[in-house]
């Protein structure tokens, strides 16, 4: 009797918690992402972005001109960002990359910058195409539009595809400011409580813990931007602000977990040679990219569920 009193009762928690609004948003999200194909779609930005890698570079050195060198702090930071985001093979890629176009700042500038306008439209164009399916928006026909609509809608897409990829230069530039002012405010709070004979602080443990939630709150600033920016449809920032923190929170994951030797790419690729190293690179883009789509099903669902347009007739999810 007791036995089948226990079970009844786990039987109803259990009810209760899938029945629970938190379990049902998670359930149709991941249904959401898997009913879309966003594996498929995954595989195909890894594609476009690996080629719009180089040219991004490209134009944010020339961004940065004379100031990234060898010797400069900024150049160093990069390879230390490079290194704590990319898995050791595909950061190695990078590096060698950055020390060779160091070379020639202004002349890859230029063709950075002619082949950042190719590139990079393919790679948001696959990112527009991803959340127009995820959003179940449909574009217009050719047919259905005039030329000059055609014309204004291809320049749209073109310069907030540049746009995007100059912000990410500029968030770059964000986030080793941040890291600057972080250290220079640190050293300053050490001194003060050296002379004063105050408790110690622990730089480094400190340092580490305020670049991590500096990261942490730009990449959520990043994932709002794009969340909202990227559906065809009007989306609030009440909608987009769980789905970013918790993409965010998966992205840091992801990260913590390859730098901790968790999970490894390197090992299946050795016998790929250089390969191997662009191959371990566009398995993380790929990984990456399926936490965004993830993110972005999400948003779509909690919109539905408890957001701006959960009022609103439309399909069910």
């Amino acid at each position: 009797m007791a036995e089948q009193s226990v079970t009844n009762f786990l039987k109803r928690y259990v009810i209760k918690i899938i029945r629970s609004p938190i379990s049902r948003l998670l359930l149709q999200t991941s249904l959401k992402w898997q009913r879309d194909n966003c594996m498929d779609m995954g595989a195909a930005l890894a594609y476009y972005a690996l080629f719009s890698l180089v040219p991004t570079i490209l134009v944010i050195l020339s961004i940065f001109g004379f100031l990234v060198g060898p010797n400069t702090y900024i150049y160093n930071q990069i390879f230390i960002i490079s290194r704590e985001i990319l898995p050791p093979e595909a950061s190695h890629i990078v590096m060698e990359v950055l020390v060779q176009l160091s070379q020639d700042r202004v002349g890859v500038g230029v063709v950075g910058f002619i082949l950042l306008l190719i590139a990079a439209s393919s790679f948001f164009a696959a990112l527009d195409r991803t959340f127009d399916i995820i959003w179940e928006t449909a574009k217009r026909s050719a047919t259905d539009s005039g030329i000059n609509e055609i014309a204004i809608a291809f320049i749209k897409r073109k310069i907030f595809s540049f746009v995007l990829v100059l912000g990410a230069g500029g968030l770059l530039v964000i986030s080793l400011l941040s890291n600057i002012i972080i250290r220079i405010i640190l050293r300053l709070i050490k001194e003060f409580s050296d002379q004063l004979n105050i408790v110690e602080i622990d730089i480094f443990t400190t340092l580490q813990l305020l670049q991590l939630i500096s990261s942490f709150l730009i990449l959520t600033l990043v994932l709002m931007v794009l969340f909202k920016a990227l559906p065809s449809v009007r989306v609030t920032w009440g909608d987009v602000l769980l789905g970013s923190i918790i993409t965010a929170t998966l992205f840091m994951m992801l990260q913590n977990l390859v730098s901790r030797s968790v999970i490894s790419f390197g090992s299946q690729f050795n016998s790929y040679g250089v390969v191997g190293g662009v191959m371990v690179l566009m398995v993380w883009i790929y990984l990456t990219s399926q936490i965004f789509f993830w993110g972005g099903a999400f948003t779509y669902v909690y919109t539905k569920m408890f957001g701006s347009r959960r009022t609103l007739p439309g399909r069910s999810l």
